[in-house]
């Protein structure tokens, strides 16, 4: 596909280099359309309610998505490929954030930790699947990867005809003042043995916490809670940022195939570990409401430490000098190994300069 739209729809030879770039565009088409959506839909769940960007919205967005790249498969074109995953970006804000928030304004307090949890069920039963139905042995050739999007456009159909009769978040009628539909709502997902009247008073003094019906980022942090509470969330976002994850989800099959994997062997690669660590995934949700929000995040960064000194056992920091003699004639190890080393000395620099920060505070 992508040789074939750089030769007649741009009139450029294919290169690795024309390649690659089209390859690195998928990822950045996902980004801007990530901030297209912070800023143009991200809104709508406050104005519109939950429900419409969640339902309406989202669904809408990946069923388009679905149907651009099945034009990409049938016309061989990169465009609508590209355009797929801008829009796949638009409704990644509306997935990660306003979905879970849908559903955990739902819950009720007690399940809330386990509702929000659970969701990563879905996503590891899908990976699970596209592991195993997406070898080159079985759809994931370049004759019928066309039908993953076909099953995503059918899936949008029924998720909206099952999700189209969910009520409303009951916290945003009550923040909307509409208190009957709240009532509704409240005895839809907490039960008919909820008491009702008291729900709608809790969510009403978090309601009044605020005079402002909506506050800025700035104003938020004026407020001595509200910015420990925004301290606490951008730690969080950190760890996410400095995680591998997003690289390895764009990158994997080139990856592995760099370190001479076939793109079978990448896909089963992928298998085990997903069907190896899905065991793991209850625990999550049992913790999140065990142990609390902050020793959820504790454990996080203790595991995250555990695993860093372990690297070191495996060999791989004497990988570097090995691979110099190796793959190196000698007339080039010396300045390969100079160049390599100013990495090596910056990292002990920078982590000499980071203990003594420490140390000083």
């Amino acid at each position: 596909m992508n040789n074939n739209t750089l030769a007649n729809h741009f009139g450029i030879e294919p290169t690795d280099a024309s390649i690659s770039f089209l390859t690195s565009m998928v990822t950045v088409s996902l980004t801007i359309g990530t901030g297209v959506s912070l800023f143009c839909l991200f809104p709508i769940a406050e104005t519109r309610g939950r429900k419409f960007a969640t339902v309406y919205c989202r669904i809408s967005l990946l069923f388009i998505a679905a149907v651009c790249q099945i034009l990409s498969f049938f016309f061989r074109a990169s465009e609508f490929f590209l355009l797929a995953q801008f829009i796949i970006g638009m409704e990644h804000p509306l997935r990660t954030f306003i979905t879970i928030f849908y559903v955990t304004e739902c819950s009720p307090d007690k399940n809330r930790g386990f509702a929000s949890t659970v969701l990563i069920f879905s996503t590891v039963i899908g990976r699970m699947i596209l592991y195993s139905l997406g070898s080159p042995s079985f759809f994931g050739s370049e004759s019928s990867w066309f039908v993953f999007p076909v099953f995503v456009a059918i899936s949008c159909i029924v998720m909206l005809l099952v999700t189209v009769k969910l009520p409303e978040s009951p916290k945003w009628l009550v923040y909307q003042n509409r208190i009957e539909e709240a009532r509704t709502s409240i005895q839809y997902y907490h039960g008919s043995n909820c008491s009702i009247e008291e729900i709608i008073r809790s969510f009403t003094k978090e309601k009044n916490l605020t005079i402002e019906a909506t506050i800025s980022f700035r104003q938020a942090m004026g407020d001595e809670t509200l910015r420990e509470a925004i301290g606490i969330l951008l730690s969080l976002t950190l760890f996410f940022i400095l995680d591998s994850t997003s690289t390895q989800a764009v990158y994997t099959v080139s990856l592995h195939k760099d370190a001479g994997f076939t793109v079978q062997e990448t896909m089963n690669i992928s298998l085990i570990l997903t069907i190896i660590f899905f065991p793991t995934k209850f625990i999550g949700t049992y913790i999140m409401d065990a142990l609390g929000r902050r020793p959820v995040m504790f454990l996080a960064d203790v595991a995250v430490e555990c695993l860093t000194g372990s690297i070191p056992a495996t060999g791989v920091t004497s990988l570097h000098v090995l691979f110099i003699s190796e793959l190196f004639p000698p007339s080039a190890r010396t300045s390969v190994a100079q160049v390599s080393s100013y990495g090596d000395y910056a990292q002990i620099f920078s982590s000499t300069g980071h203990d003594y920060h420490s140390n000083d505070n």
